[in-house]
């Protein structure tokens, strides 16, 4: 059998985050001379990395005063509001199905627009960043989601084939990643995008939920074998 490689986005995937992301956005707009956007206009920009987030967010450049200030807040709200809760805000099974994807064999990666930084340290806070081997921020590649650099660069140092590769995300930009990358991907409906966003994109396959998720990586690895 050919090397499984399984590559998470992270916010709405693993984590429980959006909700507590429009709260970090939120605050650090309280701090600007910038009108506090609607919920649902943050909620909107989950899964960009964040300078295209709030340049999109306040009308201006991504390498802005304003725009570089808001990303430093930021970091800064995340650290404080986010970190402390990781266990938390992991979705239900995570950690276990994690566990288990390990155990037999399957090599794990990350995949996202959060800074580097800031998704070792949530993976670390939760205890669940032993479980992979490469994790990828928006600011390690040239051209973040949904540009396939990033699945690329992940291929490459794990040495595993598109064919044995399966993209879990839950917006368009993972699997849009996925398709122009050429590889499967199960888009995820209980994140950020609903159920007709993540169907346009054309995913494989389609998951409500994390033992969705595992179901069907089983059905697609191990035929006849199930997950405990």
């Amino acid at each position: 059998m050919k090397n499984q490689l399984l590559i998470f986005d992270l916010d709405g995937t693993l984590f429980d985050t959006p909700s507590a992301i429009v709260e970090v956005f939120s605050g650090v707009f309280s701090l600007t001379d910038v009108p506090v956007p609607p919920p649902e206009s943050i909620r909107s920009t989950i899964g960009l990395p964040l300078p295209a987030a709030f340049a999109l967010l306040t009308g201006e450049s991504e390498d802005s005063e304003q725009v570089t200030d808001c990303v430093s807040r930021y970091l800064a709200h995340f650290r404080t509001l986010i970190l402390p809760k990781a266990v938390d805000l992991l979705y239900p099974g995570v950690a276990d199905g994690l566990g288990l994807l390990r155990t037999n064999k399957i090599t794990l990666a990350v995949a996202t627009n959060k800074f580097q930084a800031s998704a070792e340290a949530i993976l670390g806070a939760s205890a669940i960043l032993p479980f992979f081997a490469v994790v990828l921020g928006a600011d390690q590649v040239d051209n973040p989601k949904p540009h396939p650099e990033a699945v690329e660069r992940i291929l490459q140092q794990t040495g595993a084939d598109r064919e044995s590769t399966l993209m879990i995300g839950d917006t368009t930009h993972d699997v849009q990643m996925a398709n122009a990358a050429g590889i499967r991907s199960i888009g995820v409906t209980y994140g950020v995008h609903n159920h007709q966003q993540i169907m346009a994109a054309k995913p494989t396959h389609l998951a409500a939920s994390f033992q969705d998720v595992l179901s069907i990586i089983a059905e697609n690895t191990w035929k006849g074998k199930a997950y405990a």
